[in-house]
């Protein structure tokens, strides 16, 4: 036969099969007659269903108990939109031409020339995009100075808002004769740059000065020549304006084994009054978003049911919106900013969704940072990169379940049970005692047979679904605190001990039948302590000869 797999949310109700005992074993004897009487009763085997044991055996992180002893499941996804774009430190490459003649020199008292020119290094990419300041994670300057041949001159270079331990960043060079190029390379990583704006040119930038001492003549055509190149500029920390930046996730993916072992025909036999979904967003930028989870859907995608698709439907529509409030930081530690959304019966048609069985959600998840603020709203951006936002999806066992049947197997080897040996004569009478403790809410119809060693049915013991086992009753809060106890005792005729023995009975199968009360319209909730234990056992009477 085949052995019954317990689907995981069926776990809720009905649970795990205990081993079979050969504990209480009695056996008397008659002497009374020249044909000994011999009564040997036993268990044949303890059934437990246990809701606690089942999330313990299962060994399933999603199954959770609540404090009031509730179960249910609870299953967390991570999706991270990527907002790796919103700070771009571009790398910068320029080269720079100065004719000192034409800069309005001015004569020093050492008889020299002096001038300077400034350039700029733009850090910026986009106009909405305003860079304050940042700590440097990694970063490389270098640039090379040219200055005409057979100069003599005194250059010095300073890039005043980059900051080495406090003080700018300065370089200090000499030229004579034939030694007028000079090459500089500099490692500013663990720097802090304070940047400049040009509001008119929507520009985030850093100077780089150049003051030269010239002696001697210069003609209209002698310039000095820079190369600069910053490349390599990684953050640790940046403060600015990060503008109004749109990052997208389409057909974001949520795969979840909520229903990978509930078996196909269960679609119409279970079902799920209270669930919901939780939206969490977690921010570690301090940057506020506003997010719109748009175009949600759920799939069932499993090869052995038919595939189907669902929107999801949030007051009506196939949307939601989250604004997420920035992060803060005190200089040191970033403080996330969130926000929640949570989806049930509600306010959306999760449940009527997930009673469809699915597998996925699929959506299509759109950001945008600085939504309703202006340019003097301060942002700030670490070492994340990553908007982080979570989709918890929580089922507690509340549900109703229709005509729902499960089977279990108990060692039953007749010939063994009924010790197969000459000296037994005859086998007078073999009753079988069914005991039960339920606290289940549900009343239980039961069915039991009889099979070989090739589980082929010899015999039904119990038929029909004659035998209910009755349900504990539930308080106002769905608790059952004390087990309705049922009964039965099943005797066996003479024609099934021999059929029993000669075709060699080896198991017996319990099936167990249950339903709610009005299955469309009546829900009932499953605790730890719900639970249905059952003592099968037997008494035999057989007659030996004397000795």
């Amino acid at each position: 036969m085949q052995y019954f797999k317990i689907p995981l949310f069926v776990v809720f109700s009905l649970l795990i099969l205990s081993s079979c005992s050969e504990d209480d074993i009695h056996i008397t004897t008659d002497n009374s007659e020249d044909n000994r009487t011999l009564e040997f009763s036993a268990p044949l085997a303890r059934v437990l269903y246990t809701g606690y044991d089942m999330v313990d055996d299962a060994d399933n992180e999603h199954f959770k108990i609540r404090e009031d002893g509730l179960l249910c499941f609870e299953y967390t996804e991570e999706v991270f939109i990527e907002w790796d774009d919103l700070v771009v430190l571009n790398d910068f490459s320029e080269q720079w031409e100065f004719y000192p003649i034409l800069s309005s020199p001015l004569k020093s008292d050492n008889g020299s020339t002096s001038f300077s020119f400034t350039e700029k290094v733009i850090l910026n990419n986009r106009e909405d995009v305003r860079y304050d300041s940042l700590y440097v994670k990694e970063g490389e300057i270098e640039f090379d100075i040219e200055l005409p041949d057979n100069s003599d001159a005194s250059i010095t270079v300073v890039i005043p808002e980059v900051l080495d331990g406090g003080k700018p960043l300065t370089y200090q060079f000499d030229a004579s004769g034939a030694n007028n190029r000079f090459y500089q390379y500099e490692d500013i990583a663990g720097m802090f740059v304070e940047l400049s704006q040009d509001v008119e040119e929507s520009q985030s930038y850093f100077s780089v000065e150049v003051d030269i001492d010239y002696y001697g003549e210069l003609s209209l055509i002698d310039a000095v020549k820079i190369d600069f190149s910053l490349f390599n500029l990684k953050h640790e920390m940046i403060y600015g304006f990060m503008g109004y930046q749109t990052a997208e996730k389409l057909d974001a993916t949520i795969d979840f084994d909520l229903f990978d072992e509930i078996d196909v025909d269960l679609t119409n036999r279970i079902s799920f009054f209270d669930l919901s979904i939780g939206y969490d967003a977690i921010n570690r930028i301090g940057v506020p978003f506003n997010v719109k989870v748009d175009n949600i859907r759920f799939l069932r995608e499993r090869e052995e049911v038919d595939p189907g698709e669902w929107n999801l439907l949030i007051d009506g529509e196939n949307f939601l919106f989250v604004d997420v409030e920035g992060a803060n930081t005190d200089g040191h530690e970033i403080f996330p900013g969130s926000a929640q959304k949570f989806l049930d019966r509600n306010n959306s048609n999760v449940v009527d969704v997930f009673n469809e069985y699915p597998d996925k959600l699929v959506c299509d998840i759109i950001s945008q940072s600085n939504e309703g603020y202006d340019s003097d709203h301060l942002n700030f951006m670490g070492q994340e990169s990553d908007l982080q936002t979570d989709m918890t999806i929580y089922v507690p066992a509340w549900i109703s379940a229709d005509m729902y049947s499960r089977k279990d197997t108990v060692e039953f080897d007749f010939r063994d049970i009924t010790d197969d040996d000459d000296d037994v004569d005859e086998i007078q009478n073999f009753d079988l005692y069914f005991d039960f403790e339920n606290k289940l809410p549900f009343d239980v119809n039961l069915t039991v047979w009889v099979l070989d060693e090739y589980d082929n049915i010899i015999d039904y013991i119990i038929e029909d679904e004659k035998y209910v086992i009755k349900s504990g009753t539930p308080d106002s809060d769905g608790f059952i605190n004390e087990a309705e106890e049922t009964s039965f005792q099943i005797s066996l005729s003479n024609e099934q001990i021999v059929k029993y023995r000669e075709q060699d009975a080896k198991n017996m199968v319990l099936q167990t039948e249950i339903s709610t009360y009005d299955p469309e319209n009546s829900y009932v909730r499953i605790f730890d302590s719900s639970q249905l234990f059952s003592i099968i056992s037997f008494t035999m009477n057989a007659r030996i000869p004397g000795l």
